[in-house]
């Protein structure tokens, strides 16, 4: 019935309170079966060692390794330890039986490093061409297998189909190395180089598509656990304003630092920020190892993020330590083999020297901004 107000009718509906009800959300999710069941597979970690026996990079950053079923993304200027960590990663995976899967867009590779690292594989040298197979417990794909950031994900996907098929029954490890190194097809057919469509592509491929794929491998009922450790080259953009400063950016727009769960930055952000520890002997002088700045600037498995300087050597990382006692440890045990760079001699007749280019404001004032105009880059 309509109110009154002064004797005239409101013609406004009366609106009943709602009873309220009881309400038991576990009989909600087992009618509607939305959200009703929330299961993943315990945290799995590859624990990270190196051929020399120790675990020093996990020792240094405090991570118990790489997480299973996340992305992994590696950053920093050229000759910083970001390869001796993915050549780590690869030896670990085998030595845990898990199959290494090498991405390869730079042909950079020195099978004969990756030996001295640990990572397994035999040869076989064609008599007539005196070309050489290496093969081994490990996939290894390159520039001859795909020639786009889009034919780079087809053949992963390839790889997780067979997988989930059955067809290819194993752990696998992906090595990316590396992003920002080739072009989407729209660039390839146009004859141009456009990072915006590059990074579109990667965003398509890698955002969208990859990394949901590794991402998945976490819920429960997936038998299998995929790993994936990408190295991004890195550009520099000068300071936006009047006393700001430099920051360090992943080439390929923000899809990768935004879908990894840890991010590794090797070095200064304007320069390599290492030192180089030499030996000298006759004004001849060789590099050992080099003292590096690692910082684990993002880190969304355990939370904690971190800092610090480790010792990169042909054979993998060490600790650093005071006065180099440790990397001047290595250089002794391994003297043959440098010394034979040298002319051979004793290892009394070398002197130490150090090369130091550490310098650079405080890391922890950089930041991961999406590359833009290449006029932005210092060069």
């Amino acid at each position: 019935m309509a109110k009154e107000k002064d004797g005239v009718p409101d013609n406004k509906p009366v609106r009943k309170p709602t009873e309220k009800k009881d309400f038991d959300l576990n009989k909600f999710k087992q009618n509607t079966k939305i959200g009703n069941v929330v299961k993943f597979k315990p945290t799995k970690w590859l624990p990270i060692k190196n051929v020399l026996g120790n675990s020093s990079f996990c020792d240094a950053t405090g991570l118990p390794g790489i997480p299973a079923n996340e992305l992994v993304n590696i950053i920093g200027h050229t000759n910083t330890g970001k390869s001796c960590l993915l050549n780590e990663i690869a030896y670990s995976a085998q030595q845990n039986g898990v199959l290494p899967v090498f991405v390869i867009t730079e042909l950079k590779v020195s099978w004969e490093h990756m030996k001295m690292m640990g990572i397994e594989y035999t040869t076989e040298v064609d008599p007539q061409t005196g070309e050489i197979t290496y093969d081994g417990d490990f996939l290894f794909i390159d520039r001859s297998q795909f020639d786009s950031i889009e034919q780079m994900g087809e053949r992963i996907n390839e790889l997780l189909d067979y997988q989930q098929s059955g067809k290819l029954p194993r752990d696998l490890c992906f090595l990316i190395d590396s992003i920002g190194t080739i072009q989407c097809d729209l660039s390839i057919s146009s004859n141009k180089s456009n990072n915006e469509w590059d990074a579109g592509a990667i965003s398509r491929v890698f955002g969208k598509s990859v990394v949901p794929r590794i991402n998945i491998g976490k819920k429960d009922g997936h038998v299998y656990d995929n790993y994936m450790a990408l190295i991004c080259q890195v550009w520099v953009r000068k300071p936006e304003v009047f006393k700001g400063l430099p920051k360090l950016a992943a080439k390929g727009g923000d899809t990768i630092p935004f879908n990894s769960t840890i991010q590794i930055v090797f070095g200064n952000v304007t320069n390599s920020g290492t030192s180089a520890l030499k030996i000298k002997k006759n004004n001849t002088e060789i590099t050992y190892a080099t003292r590096t700045k690692v910082n684990i600037a993002k880190n969304h498995s355990t939370g904690i993020s971190l800092s610090t300087k480790i010792v990169a050597t042909p054979h993998g990382f060490i600790p650093d330590s005071k006065d180099d006692v440790l990397a001047k440890q290595y250089f002794k045990e391994h003297s043959e083999m440098f010394m034979k760079l040298l002319g051979g001699g004793s290892i009394d007749e070398v002197t130490y020297v150090e090369d130091n280019n550490e310098e650079e404001f405080s890391m922890t004032n950089f930041k991961l901004v999406e590359a833009g105009n290449s006029d932005d880059v210092i060069e």
